[in-house]
């Protein structure tokens, strides 16, 4: 367990960290100048929850096991869940967000979306039909 609150802090990067399993950082006074994020590559993280008003970018990329993302980001413009097939529940609540990638999130059961800015067009998302058709081909 790490607990940080420095007020100067802009960048943190957590990238290949073989032991966490939990990144939290709330309240949003918490880490009040973070920009950016990277907890990619995190082999056991499974749940992420995030408060921050100054969070522009977030990468959780090959994060295999994540489960569980809430982030609350006023700020958040860039999100990274490529190779996060195991993520069953996504909560974003950001007034940036314009684009969101959620094609390697085959795992996706629970989504709310609080993007005032999202593009439905900008939106990827894997859907997987339960159909006979033989050209259905998954995500």
């Amino acid at each position: 367990m790490v607990k940080l609150s420095p007020p100067s802090l802009t960048s943190m990067e957590f990238r290949g960290s073989p032991r966490l399993t939990r990144f939290v950082c709330s309240p949003a006074s918490a880490c009040p100048s973070l920009r950016d994020a990277d907890v990619s590559r995190c082999g056991e993280l499974r749940y992420a929850l995030v408060q921050s008003d100054t969070l522009e970018s977030l990468s959780f990329l090959k994060c295999a096991k994540l489960d569980k993302v809430l982030l609350q980001c006023r700020k958040l413009s860039t999100l990274n869940l490529e190779k996060c097939a195991s993520v069953k529940t996504l909560m974003i609540w950001s007034d940036a967000l314009a684009e969101l990638d959620l094609s390697a999130c085959s795992s996706l059961q629970k989504l709310e979306l609080y993007c005032p800015a999202l593009v439905p067009d900008k939106v990827k998302i894997c859907l997987l039909y339960t159909s006979d058709a033989a050209d259905d081909t998954p995500c």
